[in-house]
Parts: structure tokens; C-alpha cells; sequence
């Protein structure tokens, strides 16, 4: 997905799903326990997601916390207006 923080390939994504959809088998249900995570939300044109996950990594860094495994990005509903985008991003830190 366009404007991920994801470090890899692999990457857990929240989405809302209609009835119809459900076991349709192109999404696979988990549960993720974060112990300790950062948390930070993006508003806006996903394009600009890199620089707000940049600058939470900058963050995270100054104060010595170190980002690991899962992230999980969580998207809004859609809206045509991009300005009012939001996309929520929880990543597991040690």
C-alpha cells in the first residue's frame, strides 16, 4: 500500500468490512497483542504518511526507544477530501 510505514513487505492493516465480504478469503482475521507501542495518527493525503512516520521514527529515537515488530496501520473511512484522510499507526517498541 502507497504511504505505508511498514518497514518490509509484511505489514498488518486494520479494515472495516461489510457483511458481504466477510469470508470472502482475501483477508486473514488475527489478534495482535501489543505489550508497549507508539501511537500516532496521520491526517491527511496518504502520500504524506512517510514524512509523519519519519518524524515519529526521529522521536522515538531521540528518546532512545527502539521501534520493532508488529506495526499495525489502521484507515478512516474514505473521503474524497484528503485533507481529512486519517490513517492511525500502532508499532511495537522496546
Amino acid at each position: 500500500m502507497k504511504g505505508t510505514c511498514a518497514p518490509s513487505n509484511t505489514k498488518n492493516t486494520g479494515a472495516e468490512s461489510i457483511p458481504a465480504a466477510a469470508g470472502a478469503g482475501a483477508l486473514e482475521h488475527k489478534h495482535i497483542h501489543l505489550t508497549r507501542y507508539a501511537y500516532w495518527k496521520h491526517i491527511g493525503p496518504y502520500h504524506l504518511i512517510p514524512n509523519t512516520c519519519a518524524a515519529m521514527t526521529r522521536s522515538l529515537e531521540a528518546q532512545g526507544i527502539r521501534q520493532t515488530s508488529p506495526m499495525l496501520e489502521v484507515y478512516g473511512h474514505w473521503t474524497s477530501d484528503e485533507s481529512k484522510l486519517e490513517t492511525e499507526t500502532f508499532v511495537a517498541i522496546s
